[in-house]
């Protein structure tokens, strides 16, 4: 998912939030502001990826949305992730320095 398709996707959600939309309303909204599926193979093989992506965060997405703290493999999901950052980061300072 580009960082453009997840603002625009935490972009819609939001706004509906505000608005009061149920999140299943809401959700519909967000996968639909994401637009037509590109021509050309490799941009239709990306979004078919993101919206299966989507479809399995999708609990994830709603608990967010109705402010429910997230589930346990998430906040490790989360951990390891920015670990991964950080250790990307170091390993860009390594290449520069060698």
């Amino acid at each position: 998912m580009t960082d453009r398709e997840l603002a625009r996707i935490t972009a819609s959600l939001r706004e509906s939030r505000e608005r009061g939309l149920p999140f299943d309303r809401a959700w519909r909204k967000a996968r639909r502001s994401l637009g037509p599926t590109p021509v050309g193979f490799v941009a239709a093989r990306e979004r078919a990826q993101l919206r299966a992506a989507l479809t399995a965060t999708r609990d994830a997405w709603r608990r967010a949305y109705v402010g429910e703290p997230p589930a346990r493999p998430e906040v490790v999901a989360a951990i390891l992730l920015d670990s991964l950052g950080d250790f990307d980061a170091r390993a860009d300072d390594l290449a520069v320095a060698a």
